[in-house]
């Protein structure tokens, strides 16, 4: 959740893992869409900071990049992965697989954190 509470995020941060989330992918349209309507109206100093391996599941996000820069929120972008790719754990000694069955490779896709950082005035870094 959006949040300024630096010493929630302190104490969460190293909870997360794959199996935080009850469903795979990464919608980055209905991200986007979310934290523009969570940050409201404040003028302070504001970041959407993204863990990610860049892949979007959804199309129709980059325009939002623009929404984001006119409420003054930068996006600072820290890319997981390898290009290469790498298969997901899924916490039981196995693999993530998708609805066909098929275990998912993730890759990194830096360029989708780039245009977001680029686009907002923020920053990307491979986090890797």
């Amino acid at each position: 959740p959006l949040s300024a509470d630096y010493e929630i995020l302190r104490e969460f941060l190293p909870a997360l893992n794959p199996g935080y989330l009850p469903e795979g992918g990464s919608n980055y349209k209905a991200m986007l869409e979310t934290s523009i309507q969570a940050f409201g109206t404040s003028t302070a100093d504001r970041y959407l900071i993204i863990l990610s391996d860049g892949e979007s599941t959804e199309e129709g996000w980059k325009e939002l990049g623009e929404a984001l820069k006119n409420k003054g929120i930068r996006v600072i972008g820290l890319g997981l992965g390898t290009p290469q790719g790498e298969f997901i754990p899924d916490g039981a000694g196995g693999f993530v697989k998708d609805e066909r069955g098929a275990v998912v490779l993730s890759r990194l896709e830096s360029g989708t954190l780039q245009h977001l950082a680029q686009t907002t005035g923020g920053a990307y870094t491979d986090a890797s």
